[in-house]
């Protein structure tokens, strides 16, 4: 008996109770335990956002101070003497914007990602607070001798990686997937709708300045400033309204009002407002007169209070959002430490029920054991019962085996048979030909010349001098004996033809035979060669239709294979071509075939101007028993595939439809 089996056995009822309520209470602990994690989860994601928020801060300063600093420096490079000290001030504070920024990335930036291996994911390696901060001391330091248009450029460089920054900055610290709506909103205006309209009314007050320096507005500029303007209004302003008042609708159905928001933000949202509108219309007013009645300074200082409302807004906001955050962890831990405290009481009432239970069930407990003991007689008999049925599913499963190694090699059979008759096919024609010349041969003429000699043995000198029949006969002879030589050098052809491709038959069956001993020898064979004696198995059969054979080789390494597995591949891939010639009856029929050199492999293709093949097709042609042809078997293009397959090349097929012909490519793996 187990040790442990015996150990249970001698323990006291009131212990055994006390050991089956742990683990009774285990699943609930477990639970427990997903909660409290999923709370501690719920707590870090809430304090990942706030780190977000916090991130963004001096990302949002710097986005309201470098416009503003290409503003000055535009001015300043026009010889305003007067902005210089500004000027010196306004980079004093992005000096320390900088300074708070490097120092909120030392604090938390490894925790938003804003290391090189966080960037690098998701192609942001250019980002770094290094990096912005040399290009910012680059561009101070030849602030003043830069073209206008560089100057803009490398300002504009500077705002684009402080927008990137930030969306980094939300992406990486959950802000863009806040769970509740009353923060969701508060997010989605300081992360997205707030920089956005930021960024928009900087561009628009440069363009707008531009456009003012002249007495006439174009039509095209015009039409931008229309352009900005319901930019400024669909995009921006609509949309932080209605971000902040549904945070504002949404506020008590989460963890109870905030006073502050409902106190803050409303103010803040109605003097971001009248700024944007007034913004807004100065820019509809541009765009609808051709003349301009307002100045560029004018313009640029109604611009100036929208954008530095909508600072004191985002600061609004997300000094709000903090609290909301802060009441969603405050929440949390509650929750947390509620559920401890009940879970603990839980845990005590268990072990007072289990204390009061044990004096009461020793005799059900008797009976229980008598019942576990008839349950486990029954469980063993199921086991005994499993075990059988393994042995029986053992069993069909050898089976199955054997019947799918005799389907194998039936299909290897069939592979080779339909090979035999191909060759068979180039029999029959040779032996047809040979017999025809036979039939249709001259030597008849001989025999009937010898008798006419052997008539006029006795006076044969006379008969060949006078006898018109006689002066004729050495003419025929002649004659005859060149065509009879022909007819011979003709017939001996075809029973050379013959004999090859007997001896090929005799090669496919010794190569059927050898699969039940070892492996197919591979051999280093030039392509060219396979190739041609594949045609010249063939040759009687396309010269018979009228078929051109069209050969475009390069010079190619020697191909390691199976030589007699390729000749029957390329052998079945002529034939192919041939019967898809002869259906289709086109006026020049022919067939190309190519080889050139493909990285370690080299590549033969057979095309032929046929009757193509449908793209359905094109992915079932190599299935077993598939065929388009009435007399098909489905065999050939599938043992040639395999063959292919298995000397470490590929056999595969393309067309552009039905009528458009057809290419099969053989790739065989060059000699090492």
């Amino acid at each position: 008996m187990h040790p442990l089996k015996t150990w249970f056995r001698n323990l006291k009822v009131s212990q055994k109770l006390m050991l089956i309520t742990v683990f009774f209470v285990m699943p609930d602990s477990l639970m427990f335990y997903f909660f409290i994690t999923g709370m501690n989860a719920n707590i870090r994601f809430a304090e990942l956002e706030k780190m977000g928020n916090e991130y963004q801060r001096p990302l949002e300063r710097l986005l309201q101070l470098i416009p503003e600093h290409r503003a000055l420096a535009g001015h300043a490079s026009r010889g305003d003497a007067a902005l210089a000290g500004e000027l010196q001030t306004m980079e004093h504070q992005i000096d320390a914007a900088f300074d708070a920024l490097e120092a909120v990335d030392a604090r938390i930036g490894p925790a938003l990602q804003f290391t090189e291996e966080g960037l690098a994911k998701r192609q942001r390696q250019q980002f770094r607070v290094e990096t912005l901060r040399a290009d910012w001391e680059a561009l101070r330091t030849v602030l003043l001798d830069l073209a206008p248009a560089e100057r803009a450029a490398r300002h504009l460089r500077l705002v684009a990686g402080l927008r990137t920054m930030i969306t980094h900055a939300g992406d990486n610290s959950n802000l863009i997937l806040d769970p509740d709506l009353d923060s969701y909103y508060v997010m989605d205006a300081t992360l997205l709708a707030l920089p956005a309209t930021q960024d928009r009314l900087a561009a628009v007050m440069d363009h707008a300045e531009t456009d003012l320096q002249q007495d006439v507005i174009s039509t095209q500029e015009r039409q931008q400033l229309a352009v900005h303007a319901a930019l400024l209004q669909e995009s921006d302003l609509d949309r932080i309204r209605g971000s902040l008042q549904t945070a504002l609708n949404e506020d008590g159905n989460f963890y109870g009002v905030s006073a502050t928001l409902q106190e803050r933000l409303p103010a803040a949202l109605a003097e971001f407002t009248a700024a944007a509108e007034a913004i807004i219309g100065l820019t509809r007013r541009l765009a609808s007169e051709e003349t301009v009645h307002l100045t560029a300074a004018e313009y640029r200082a109604t611009g100036q209070l929208a954008r530095e409302a909508s600072f004191r807004l985002w600061t609004v906001a997300a000094e709000e959002l903090d609290r909301l955050l802060d009441a969603r962890i405050h929440n949390y831990k509650n929750r947390r430490t509620r559920s401890m405290i009940v879970a603990g009481l839980a845990l005590l009432a268990a072990l007072g029920f289990v204390s009061f239970i044990t004096r009461s069930i020793s005799g059900p407990l008797r009976r229980q054991a008598a019942e576990l003991r008839a349950a486990n007689e029954t469980l063993q008999a199921e086991i005994a019962e499993r075990i059988r049925a393994e042995e029986k599913l053992a069993s069909v499963h050898r089976e199955l085996l054997e019947s799918s190694r005799k389907a194998g090699m039936a299909e290897v059979a069939t592979g080779v048979l339909h090979n035999v008759g191909n060759v068979l096919n180039s029999v029959n024609v040779a032996a047809s030909l040979a017999l025809e010349k036979l039939r249709n041969s001259k030597v008849e003429g001989l025999a009937k010349a010898t008798v006419l000699l052997a008539e006029h043995e006795r006076d044969l000198g006379a008969f060949m001098t006078s006898d018109p029949q006689g002066q004729r006969l050495p003419r025929y002879l002649q004659r005859l004996s060149s065509h009879l030589l022909a007819e011979n050098a003709a017939v001996r052809a075809e029973l050379e033809q013959l004999g090859r491709n007997i001896e090929h038959i005799k090669e496919i069956v010794s190569m059927q035979q050898s699969y039940a001993r070892v492996t197919g020898v591979l051999e280093d064979v030039p392509a060219e060669r396979l190739i041609e004696d594949a045609l010249q198995l063939n040759t009687a059969s396309f010269s018979r239709h009228g078929i051109a054979i069209e050969r475009s080789y390069t010079p190619v390494p020697p191909v390691r294979v199976d030589r007699h597995k390729v000749l029957q591949i390329l052998i079945n891939l002529l034939r192919n071509a041939k019967h898809a010639v002869e259906d289709a009856h086109p006026p020049a029929p022919r067939i190309g075939i190519t080889v050139e050199h493909a990285a370690n492999r080299v590549r033969i293709a057979v095309a032929d101007n046929g009757v193509g093949i449908a793209a359905a097709h094109l992915t079932s042609i190599f299935r077993h028993g598939f065929t388009t042809k009435k007399n098909g078997h489905g065999f050939g293009l599938h043992s040639g595939a395999n063959a292919a397959r298995e000397m470490g090349g590929s056999l595969t097929a393309a067309s552009h439809g039905p009528g458009l012909g057809a290419t099969f490519t053989l790739e065989l793996p060059i000699a090492s």
